[in-house]
C-alpha cells in the first residue's frame, strides 16, 4: 500500500515537471527577507494570432497585505516580481500572470490578478 502511494506521488511530480509546474505549495523568500506561500507556478506555450510561439509563467501566491490596501498589494507585486525576474527572462517568457491570493469566508481563494507584458525593448510593463 504504501509503495503504491509513492508511485502515485511520483507519477504526480513527474506529470508537474513535464507541463512546467512546480511542485506546490512551496515558499519563497523575498529580499525584504518576507516569506510567502506560492499556491500555483506554471510555465506554458502558446501560438499568438500571428502565429508566433510565446511563452507566459503564471504565479499564484498567498498574499501577506490586506486586498483593501492595493498600494500593499501592488508594491507585494513587484517584489514578488523582482524575485521571478532572472527565471522568466532566462526562459524567454514574453508575459508573466502574477496572482496574488486570500483565503474568502468560504475557505476558497479569491485573487487580484496583475498582467505583465515584456516589450520588444526588454522592458516588462504591467498591462
Amino acid at each position: 500500500m504504501i509503495s503504491r502511494i509513492f508511485a502515485i506521488a511520483a507519477g504526480a511530480i513527474a506529470a508537474a515537471a513535464i507541463c512546467g509546474c512546480a511542485a506546490v505549495p512551496h515558499t519563497i523568500t523575498l529580499a525584504s527577507g518576507t516569506r510567502l506561500n506560492v499556491i500555483e507556478e506554471k510555465s506554458e506555450t502558446y501560438t499568438d494570432r500571428h502565429n508566433v510561439e510565446k511563452h507566459m509563467f503564471t504565479v499564484q501566491y498567498e498574499s501577506a497585505q490586506d486586498f483593501q490596501n492595493r498600494t500593499a498589494v501592488r508594491d507585494e507585486m513587484y517584489a514578488v516580481f523582482d524575485f521571478y525576474k532572472p527565471r522568466i527572462d532566462q526562459d524567454d517568457d514574453t508575459k508573466f500572470d502574477l496572482t496574488p491570493m486570500k483565503r474568502d469566508l468560504g475557505g476558497g481563494w479569491e485573487g487580484l490578478p496583475f498582467y505583465l507584458e515584456r516589450r520588444p525593448s526588454g522592458r516588462w510593463i504591467v498591462l
